[in-house]
């Protein structure tokens, strides 16, 4: 008489092995910045797929000083503690040299937030200074840079990065 679970114990080992092959995958993976790639290569090609994930490149965010990776949002690096610059438009990694974002293209010297030039004309003797139309801050939960318009300044609003709520500072 044959048992259902001699019948199923090839498929069941087969299953198994690709199971842990996936999480041990997951783990090279992650250690490489990738650990979904990791898992799906361990899970269908075993140890090639560690193999494959453990000689691809790292994929995480660098520290324009030191090169070592750093954890996703970190403000200080956790190498060498040097504070990480980031664009003040979308709050990506720039590098320390940088007269603007590669991402959103925010200026970072010599122009107003829209990235723009600012020129002085030396005609007027007086000129009118115009209030900013936008005033950008940093979200005091996640530390992500937003953009608000003057008029929301103590208001309530929610950071579209992490949901927290806070009001608008009255101040840059």
């Amino acid at each position: 008489m044959h048992s259902w679970i001699v019948d199923c114990f090839p498929l069941c080992s087969l299953l198994a092995g690709a199971f842990i092959s996936g999480l041990i995958g997951m783990a090279i993976g992650s250690l490489k910045g990738s650990p979904g790639l990791g898992c799906v290569l361990g899970f269908v090609l075993g140890p090639i797929g560690w193999f494959i994930i453990a000689v691809s490149p790292d994929i995480r965010p660098k520290c324009p000083y030191c090169k070592g990776a750093i954890v996703p949002g970190a403000i200080k690096c956790q190498n060498c503690g040097s504070t990480i610059p980031r664009c003040p438009g979308c709050n990506k990694i720039i590098r320390t040299e940088a007269a603007a974002c590669k991402n959103c293209g925010h200026s970072l010297n010599d122009k107003d937030p829209r990235g723009k030039q600012v020129t002085v004309d030396a005609a007027p003797a007086v000129t009118r200074l115009e209030p900013p139309a936008e005033i950008y801050f940093a979200c005091p939960g996640c530390q992500k840079w937003i953009r608000a318009k003057v008029q929301m300044m103590g208001h309530p609003a929610r950071c579209s990065g992490c949901g927290s709520s806070f009001v608008v500072p009255n101040s840059r």
